[in-house]
């Protein structure tokens, strides 16, 4: 009895804990997209991408390795969809630099409420002629937070076999694409509760 009456509190107080959360603002967000007239010479040959530390990675999705290998592989696939629409006759490298990245943990997706946790994002990228080396674009950040699916949106989403892996590569190619120019515009700001 005793046993039940703690465990009920105990969930109690880390539920209350969520629930006086303070609502954040977020954003995804870069200043200017890149002119087409430049964005539509390139053709990306080269990806390259690092991460500042560790201490500012945490990715709790499936796949292999650690989550700064893990979250190197992201931006990689992320990257390539991206820039895939640029067939010009330059041939360019990209440089990803992540300066944060941070997504929930699995308690906080599990959790009944659908307005907590956020993929909070941060990147620079470079853009250089793969040839003579020449910087096109000099490193520039880029945010791109999006959203984390808890509560029934999470387990509709695991219904329908997407996994957030899938669904943060999408939301990264859409930013990357978007910023050259290549794609709709998915600057925005949206508030969100984070444990």
């Amino acid at each position: 009895m005793k046993t039940s009456f703690l465990i009920a509190l105990l969930a109690g107080l880390s539920l209350s804990s969520v629930a006086h959360a303070q609502a954040s603002n977020w954003r995804t967000y870069y200043e200017q997209p890149i002119s087409t007239f430049e964005t539509n010479k390139w053709q990306v040959e080269q990806i390259n991408v690092a991460v500042t530390g560790s201490n500012k990675v945490v990715w709790n999705g499936r796949g292999t390795g650690n989550a700064v290998t893990k979250v190197k592989s992201l931006f990689t696939g992320a990257t390539k969809l991206g820039t895939r629409k640029l067939q010009g006759k330059r041939a360019v490298s990209v440089t990803i630099l992540v300066l944060d990245f941070q997504s929930p943990t699995k308690q906080v997706r599990r959790l009944d409420r659908t307005d907590l946790g956020v993929h909070h994002i941060n990147f620079s990228i470079e853009i250089n002629d793969l040839k003579s080396g020449t910087v096109l674009l000099p490193p520039t950040v880029i945010e791109a937070d999006l959203e984390a699916l808890t509560g029934s949106f999470a387990r509709a989403f695991v219904a329908q076999k997407q996994g957030q892996k899938e669904r943060v590569t999408q939301h990264l190619a859409s930013v990357i694409q978007g910023f050259l120019g290549q794609g709709p515009d998915p600057r925005r700001t949206f508030k969100r509760y984070v444990k």
